[in-house]
């Protein structure tokens, strides 16, 4: 893969064309200057596949506007799915939880999505149903997105059963687990929400990461 570094806008900030042999670019972060941009991938013989946004400064939403326009490319991220994956995300900082807020765009969410190993898109799959249980299949998409979903398949199965509950495989990190409980909290039911993590902390006398932080989070309503 192919990095190039476009200085635009009057800032000159950086913008990234990301691109392989197939000569078809992914644009993260397209300043303030469409123009310079479209100019870039028409020198290059380049086409676009997608847009991404890691700013949601105004200048940068023009110009992803602009190219978007001229090229027909989607936003990486659905603005829907965006919007669930930016309210955990800022939720957290509120919360003074930063090891989990924005800071995370570019070390985890973009690097594994420019990497393959998580899909931008998030296509659920109801993989078994009855009326109090669920198992879905996220595909590795947005692990934030599938636990939104989740979660209010949960409340609605509650709702009118009184207990449910609805897991999720193959998805990817899902921020804060106390914002999954906090959707049930606010529903006027108790939410408990768990995950698995990847191995990141050494045990007792150890020096190599074999242990999840594998969090476990129970909000009740007041």
């Amino acid at each position: 893969m192919e990095i190039v570094t476009l200085p635009v806008g009057p800032l000159q900030a950086n913008c990234y064309l990301l691109f392989g042999d197939e000569k078809t670019a992914a644009v993260v972060d397209p300043g303030g200057d469409g123009g310079r941009i479209l100019a870039e991938l028409r020198e290059r013989r380049l086409s676009v596949g997608a847009v991404l946004l890691t700013h949601a400064h105004f200048d940068h939403m023009l110009a992803a506007g602009e190219v978007r326009e001229a090229t027909g490319a989607p936003l990486w991220v659905p603005e829907g799915d965006a919007e669930i994956c930016a309210d955990v995300l800022l939720e957290s900082d509120r919360r003074g939880i930063e090891s989990h807020g924005c800071n995370r765009f570019k070390p985890i969410y973009i690097d594994r999505i420019v990497s393959g190993i998580q899909n931008p898109v998030t296509n659920i799959t109801v993989i078994k149903e009855t009326p109090t249980t669920a198992v879905l299949d996220a595909g590795d998409g947005m692990g934030m997105v599938a636990s939104h979903r989740a979660m209010e398949m949960a409340i609605e199965k509650a709702r009118a059963l009184g207990l449910a509950m609805v897991v999720v495989k193959n998805s990817t990190h899902y921020g804060i687990a106390g914002y999954w409980a906090t959707m049930a909290t606010k529903a006027g039911m108790i939410g408990i929400t768990g995950t698995n993590a990847r191995p990141s902390i050494a045990p007792t006398f150890g020096v190599e990461n074999m242990l999840g932080t594998n969090p476990l989070t129970v909000g009740m309503p007041t």
